[in-house]
């Protein structure tokens, strides 16, 4: 049998082993089988040489139709697809069988097997991705994937199929990814857990004529003198002794990414008042830190607090001159060397000091 099942000869006699004579060739070189007591004689005729080379590239994948079976041959020998109109330089995964034949009346027939190639899955493993309030999503440049667009499926239905650099506008909702190369599907392996934070909007900051302090619990606070850059941080805690010349404007980013909308700082010239009236001391300090007020109005209720060198709240207290209480002792004793803030509020004004402790 050929490579594709089918028999050489059409004539097939059985023969047992007691019934062969002989099997040999003549002075010629050509083929004998000589059977006991039928008295026959087959000669075998001499085998047909076709000569011809077969390259074969596989198909990519199971969706692609870019495989191919390219002969290569002399002027006699004539190939010929089994499957009328089959153009085989453009073939899919499966099995292809032609026939061979020369101008001799020689003839054969060739089977050969096309396999898809294995995809490689691309594996992002499972992600939760946090968006900003009403911000789009950019699906980065997917050369380094080798990938020509994904399909993008939320809660298992097609959403869009987007090239690269695209940019989509996601909702809160899962995510799953198939990658498109050519005609081949290529597995994107995990989820996206896609979740759209709420918009920040930041409204608590503290002035004083030096010194501005940001509230919240944010990564970066980003600092604009009069629509520039000015100076950016992880404290929230600036100087700017200029305040009363300049425009400056705030913003913060939290842990996602996420901006504020720009706040403008006014600063409030009555704050002047409690800058005057209240003193800290001593200052420097290598522990105990007194504020007073040498204003003719009293502090009712005030609040005083105290921040470390990265803006973070250490503790609080109430100072009330109405209860008997000129002085308020702050102990700084078992902190740290280094810089501290003092915030101090009215509940009408406020101001910040700036305390060195030494080692």
């Amino acid at each position: 049998r050929d490579e594709c099942g089918t028999w050489y000869n059409n004539l097939l006699i059985n023969v047992g082993p007691q019934e062969l004579a002989t099997f040999g060739e003549d002075i010629h070189g050509e083929m004998y089988i000589a059977y006991i007591g039928s008295g026959k004689v087959l000669k075998l005729g001499s085998l047909c040489n076709l000569e011809f080379d077969v390259h074969i590239e596989q198909p990519s994948c199971e969706q692609a139709n870019d495989g191919s079976i390219t002969f290569t041959h002399g002027n006699d020998v004539m190939i010929t697809p089994t499957e009328s109109g089959l153009d085989y330089q453009a073939l899919p995964a499966g099995v292809y069988s032609f026939t061979i034949s020369n101008t001799m009346g020689c003839v054969t027939k060739k089977c050969y097997t096309l396999h898809a190639q294995s995809i490689v899955p691309i594996d992002i493993g499972e992600q939760i991705i946090r968006a900003c309030f009403n911000e789009q999503t950019v699906f980065t440049d997917l050369s380094n994937t080798g990938l020509d667009s994904i399909r993008v499926n939320k809660n298992n239905a097609l959403l869009e199929t987007i090239s690269a650099n695209q940019v989509l506008l996601l909702e809160t909702g899962v995510y799953t990814f198939e990658g498109l190369r050519g005609a081949c599907v290529v597995p994107v392996l995990g989820l996206v857990d896609f979740t759209i934070l709420p918009e920040i909007t930041l409204t608590n900051f503290t002035i004083s004529d030096t010194i501005l302090i940001v509230g919240g619990d944010y990564a970066v606070y980003v600092l604009y003198k009069n629509g520039d850059l000015f100076a950016t941080n992880s404290t929230g805690i600036f100087n700017i002794p200029d305040i009363t010349t300049n425009q400056y404007s705030i913003e913060v980013v939290d842990v996602n990414g996420c901006k504020s909308n720009l706040a403008s700082i006014l600063f409030n010239s009555t704050n002047e008042s409690l800058l005057k009236q209240v003193s800290i001391s001593p200052n420097p300090t290598n522990g105990l830190v007194y504020v007073s007020n040498n204003g003719s109005n009293k502090l009712l209720n005030a609040s005083v607090q105290l921040f470390d060198s990265k803006g973070a709240l250490l503790s609080e207290y109430s100072f009330d001159q109405t209860s008997g209480i000129d002085v308020l002792m702050i102990d700084l004793q078992q902190k740290s060397g280094g810089m501290y803030y003092i915030k101090i509020s009215d509940g009408k004004t406020q101001a910040v000091f700036q305390v060195v402790k030494g080692e």
